[in-house]
């Protein structure tokens, strides 16, 4: 989806859509890309498309205000979850943000979501965090809510790579604010518009390998 296309879709909507956004173990790296997005801009995105509700790297308010925001958008269930990070499960007390844990965090605010993104191989699939032996018991965010959570097939759109891509993001959003629907998702729960085809398959010498020409050596008639 065009960022042109998808900030003039966005601007349809009177009442900007509530965002909450959780920082748990992680670098802000999956923060800092969309920040850098040309298309829709951070500026416009946020302040003007969107309502970051609650954001502890971004936002205005801090301490107890921050709490509040937080707290009255969750407990409104109408907003969108995005996750950075993985959940810490073996050592709960290592990711805490105003006295809960991440794992209270993930499944209070996924229950009452709208739609739930994990962005970043961190809240996809643990990511470094979760390298052996992995202390803190890191995983991503679909993981912990069917394994530690209880929550039987959990409707997580995985948003991969390192650091999640900044288009990859904006363009997962507001495909579900424009078509008010999760989009079709891949057996790792990724989403089939953004990784429904191998690089390969674009790929202009693609039919020469199909035939079965290859070059076998320099200047050789397969290179013609």
């Amino acid at each position: 989806m065009g960022g042109h296309k998808g900030a003039q879709a966005l601007e349809q909507w009177a009442q900007r859509p509530a965002v909450v956004w959780s920082c748990f173990q992680e670098c802000l790296g999956c923060s800092v890309n969309p920040l850098q997005s040309p298309k829709p801009s951070p500026a416009n995105l946020i302040l003007q498309q969107i309502s970051v509700n609650y954001h502890e790297a971004v936002m205005a308010a801090a301490g107890s205000q921050a709490e509040k925001s937080f707290r009255e958008t969750v407990d409104s269930r109408d907003f969108y979850y995005i996750v950075e990070g993985a959940v810490a499960t073996g050592i709960p007390e290592a990711m805490t943000i105003a006295g809960k844990t991440s794992m209270e965090i993930c499944k209070d605010t996924y229950e009452k979501a709208k739609a739930t993104i994990a962005i970043g191989t961190c809240a996809t699939y643990g990511g470094i965090q979760a390298a052996a032996p992995n202390p803190t018991g890191a995983k991503g965010v679909a993981d912990f809510l069917s394994q530690d959570a209880g929550i039987a097939n959990p409707k997580v759109i995985n948003s991969p790579r390192c650091p999640g891509n900044a288009d990859d993001t904006v363009a997962i959003l507001l495909y579900v604010l424009v078509k008010k629907q999760l989009p079709e998702l891949d057996s790792l729960c990724r989403p089939m518009f953004l990784f429904g085809q191998l690089i390969r398959d674009n790929c202009e010498r693609r039919g020469h390998f199909d035939s079965g020409e290859f070059v076998e050596v320099f200047g050789d008639g397969g290179s013609e």
